[in-house]
């Protein structure tokens, strides 16, 4: 009998610090005619980093953040880190334009402070987002992290007569960032600054779905 009551207070401890964990930064939406704002809020004593890199203008319609799924009739776009293509350090070589995105050395580690007890909103253009709507091969199938890392991606055509599909939005955040921002760091903690590249949380909101006509 103590055996089971000491399993179950365990799980019950899982639980709560699982809530607690997925609990850390709470965002909604609201939106009008050109844009959409995401009110984040950290209600927690911690000072939280939301990774911004990709609400640049020039990877906020990049197919690769841009995801369907044909089987749940889902849209995501998501804003968490593509990793390995991204890091405190930049080539001498740059390219332009979206393709950047999948390539070593193109894409630096871009934060936005959360200080504990804050809130904070981000607009995203409606017109920027979704400027390549209709465009063929404009998003990418679902994907896993290991075809991720295999490139084993496939492109796909989303367009605004696909009223039905639900649309969600995926945020990521990190709670220490002090390897991953600078070479110096990066290089001198290699190991540890690889494994805190990875230590993110992610956040995902649904827009309502009946309003999506309002962004195409």
């Amino acid at each position: 009998m103590r055996k089971v009551l000491l399993i179950i207070v365990c799980i019950l401890l899982f639980a709560v610090n699982a809530v607690l964990a997925q609990n850390k930064l709470k965002v909604d939406v609201s939106y009008n005619e050109k844009s959409l704002q995401f009110n984040f809020c950290n209600s927690t004593d911690d000072t939280l980093y939301l990774f911004s890199t990709y609400f640049d203008s020039t990877y906020i319609s990049a197919k690769y953040l841009h995801q369907i799924d044909k089987s749940k009739k889902e849209y995501k776009i998501s804003f968490k880190p593509l990793l390995p293509f991204i890091s405190p350090i930049l080539t001498d070589r740059l390219i332009l334009g979206e393709d950047k995105i999948m390539k070593s050395g193109q894409n630096v580690f871009e934060f936005i402070i959360l200080k504990p007890h804050s809130e904070l909103q981000i607009e995203l253009s409606k017109k920027n987002l979704f400027r390549k709507m209709g465009i063929r091969g404009n998003v990418v199938k679902a994907y896993t992290h290991d075809d991720f890392l295999k490139r084993k991606i496939k492109t796909a055509t989303y367009d605004s007569k696909k009223r039905n599909y639900k649309l969600y939005f995926e945020f990521a955040y990190y709670l220490k960032i002090n390897l991953i921002t600078t070479r110096e760091a990066f290089f001198n903690n290699y190991h540890s600054a690889f494994l805190q590249q990875e230590d993110f949380d992610t956040i995902i909101i649904e827009v309502d779905s009946e309003n999506l006509n309002r962004f195409y």
